[in-house]
């Protein structure tokens, strides 16, 4: 099962493939869904909704622009109908959860992305271990 990442292309693209990369080459794998390496070409809204159907999570990469992007509330809101984990990791500072995501924890990466990374991989792992003993 994969990690949807929902990031804007505005100002995070750079950062949203590090993160994929870095999850994916560390041990043990993370695997990640992100658009522009896993889409192919034809209905990409219906590959968007299958990924984020079956994905453990969405990963939502919280900046200035994907706040406010309809594209990104799209996805995290369609995670919530799916009933899907939403994970926050802030880049920006000054993005403001929106208001459906307001009360829920994120991801410091404003400051160090080896930081950032290890309590999200944390973060990531203790789901996985918690679902193998029947969490929810």
């Amino acid at each position: 099962m994969h990690h949807f990442i929902s990031y804007s292309t505005a100002d995070a693209q750079d950062f949203a493939f590090r993160l994929a990369d870095s999850l994916v080459a560390s041990h043990p794998t993370i695997s990640i869904w992100i658009d522009r390496q896993n889409i192919h070409v034809g209905k990409w809204d219906e590959q968007i909704d299958q990924a984020i159907s079956s994905c453990e999570s969405l990963i939502f990469i919280m900046t200035r622009d994907s706040v406010e992007s309809p594209v990104c509330k799209n996805e995290w809101r369609q995670a919530l109908t799916y009933k899907k984990p939403i994970i926050p990791l802030l880049l920006h500072a000054d993005a403001k959860l929106p208001f459906r995501l307001n009360s829920w924890n994120y991801v410091d990466f404003t400051q160090q992305f080896d930081v950032g990374l290890a309590e999200l991989r944390k973060h990531l792992q203790c789901r996985q271990i918690g679902k193998n003993q029947g969490w929810n």
